[in-house]
């Protein structure tokens, strides 16, 4: 059975190159959360609006309902995304 090394290990992780390529990574991946993030809560608030004129209309009233289902979907799965990549950067910096 092979063991890891930890000086190998401490020295692939620990260095300057990947530090710097894992900072980058980092925000790239900060800036794309965000952006889906603001596009679902735009989505969202366009869906209560469409429900708020759909008052008399069942056929657009249903549409802004599932609208409003799939944001929440995308809320729901974005918090977990968020929740992944946080564990995996603090597990990256420890």
């Amino acid at each position: 059975m092979v063991s890891p090394n930890a000086t190998i290990l401490g020295n692939i992780f620990g260095g300057t190159h990947i530090s710097s390529v894992l900072g980058v990574v980092s925000l790239l991946l900060k800036t794309l959360y965000a952006l889906c993030f603001i596009g679902s809560l735009i989505a969202f608030f366009v869906s209560i609006a469409k429900l708020a004129q759909s008052a008399s209309n069942p056929g657009a009233r249903s549409r802004a309902l599932h609208d409003i289902m799939v944001s929440g979907i995308c809320f729901t799965l974005l918090g977990g995304v968020g929740l992944i990549f946080v564990v995996l950067i603090g597990f990256m910096s420890w």
